[in-house]
């Protein structure tokens, strides 16, 4: 009997999404798919869905054109893809063109059909078990994040803050110099500091929430930049 599937899986471009760290996380940063989320493409509609909304057809591999430049060229940096993998993602999509994408999902979920083709194993379609695919956005998002207890006391409320290295279960924060002397004097208390924040998608802002766990403040003076570890917990209700 077939397992069910959900659309949400497959992204236009090729992209197995229920293979990513990022897809559906129990915890920290999660997303539900390039559809309804585009949690890699913060500042805008990914480029391939805005294509495929265009074009009025479901991915890349039922397209006129395909394989396009853009489709060749614009390989998922952020998610590790080299120009290998690239070249995996347009035979896959070439495969769910023929198949479609419902007997495509399936196939990927029962093994038929490999995750990935870093492994020989994976290329001859017996993978031993479905791979989670991280994703690194190294230097790509820009964030509002408030820093617990006294955000306005220590000047940290709603400070605009660069992302790099998130994953579901923490991020690097590199903070702008106005911030910095706060930050000192808040570590300074010897207390526990929470960090609240938003991360900006193309469907409003995502709220996050977690505690600093390490940060560069000796070491900033030297190479130019403050940078604190986050360890993420459940998303964040709470208002900045």
């Amino acid at each position: 009997m077939s397992a069910e599937v959900n659309p949400a899986w497959a992204a236009p471009c090729g992209m197995w999404c229920r293979g990513c760290t990022f897809f559906d996380s129990p915890s920290g940063l999660s997303c539900h798919g390039c559809y309804e989320d585009h949690l890699c493409s913060p500042d805008d509609l990914c480029e391939f869905v805005k294509c495929m909304e265009k074009r009025r057809i479901e991915h890349c591999g039922l397209c006129s054109d395909f394989p396009c430049e853009q489709l060749i060229g614009n390989y998922q940096v952020c998610t590790g893809e080299n120009g290998r993998l690239a070249v995996f993602r347009i035979g896959d999509l070439a495969v769910r063109a023929r198949i479609g994408t419902s007997a495509w999902m399936q196939r990927k979920l029962d093994g038929s059909l490999p995750l990935e083709c870093a492994s020989a194993q994976a290329v001859a379609g017996q993978p031993k078990k479905e791979k989670r695919r991280a994703r690194r956005n190294e230097g790509q998002w820009q964030v509002a994040v408030s820093f617990l207890p006294g955000p306005a006391a220590f000047g940290l409320s709603n400070v605009q803050a660069r992302c790099a290295n998130a994953s579901p279960s923490g991020m690097m924060l590199i903070l702008p110099e106005t911030a910095w002397e706060g930050f000192a004097a808040l570590v300074r208390t010897e207390r526990s500091i929470e960090v609240y924040g938003e991360f900006p998608t193309a469907y409003g802002p995502r709220a996050f929430s977690g505690l600093v766990v390490w940060h560069s403040l000796n070491q900033s003076a030297s190479d130019g930049d403050l940078r604190v570890g986050v360890r993420l917990v459940l998303s964040a209700e709470k208002k900045l």
